[in-house]
């Protein structure tokens, strides 16, 4: 059994990232202040793209294919290699962001995440304690019952796919598959465990399904039909 991450609301992910770019780190150390701004793209890509912590530090420059908006993620869980698209407003993104590592900071290397040994890879847990650190600066901090993890953003990425696939009528017995392919998953079963212990799913599920009583047929006592 496996512990079922917190799933942010819209407002929760707002939040995090407003204080995200709110975060400024104390001292006026160059090197701090790039790695700052790393986690500002670090963390967006994560949530926009669906990916585990350790593939996105792991990302190197000639992984990424701006004109084809791809990314190659190797080895990751499982050992599986497998091709990512990112948006348009994310390849800007990160087009804007190479220029200032590039230009403004004086770091080139190999790695599109480069850690303060810019040789280096951020380290998994590193990233989560800045997560927490930046979770603690929000507004909902305080009154949030279950405390999110930097996992809680591929987590939200996945339930909101295929809750806009659900609003929109879509197959989502035909999308399954691309989107357990796109996450890495082992199979289709893998990604909806992300979905079924959501208590919003069953609501969209319920209003797209005018059946949805019956699809979980009463449960018979077999010792009943014997006596």
């Amino acid at each position: 059994e496996k512990k079922v991450p917190y799933l942010m609301s819209d407002d929760d992910i707002k939040a995090f990232f407003k204080a995200v770019d709110e975060y400024y780190p104390m001292g006026n150390v160059s090197e701090f202040k790039r790695l700052a701004y790393q986690y500002k793209v670090l963390f967006r890509m994560i949530y926009c793209c669906g990916l585990r912590v350790s593939e996105a530090t792991h990302i190197k420059l000639e992984d990424i294919d701006f004109e084809a908006g791809t990314v190659a993620i190797y080895h990751s869980k499982g050992r599986k290699d497998r091709l990512i698209y990112f948006s348009e407003d994310m390849k800007n993104l990160l087009r804007q962001y190479l220029d200032i590592l590039w230009n403004k900071y004086g770091v080139r290397s190999q790695l599109l995440f480069p850690a303060q040994d810019t040789g280096k890879f951020f380290q998994n847990a590193s990233v989560g304690q800045k997560f927490n650190k930046i979770w603690e600066r929000t507004v909902y901090a305080a009154s949030c019952v279950q405390k999110p993890t930097v996992h809680s953003l591929r987590h939200s990425f996945v339930v909101k796919r295929m809750n806009l696939w659900m609003e929109n009528n879509e197959d989502l017995k035909a999308l399954m598959p691309y989107l357990s392919k796109y996450l890495g998953h082992t199979s289709v079963d893998d990604t909806f465990y992300y979905y079924h212990q959501i208590s919003q799913a069953f609501k969209i599920i319920k209003s797209r399904d005018g059946m949805s009583e019956m699809i979980i047929p009463e449960v018979h006592d077999e010792t009943e039909k014997d006596g």
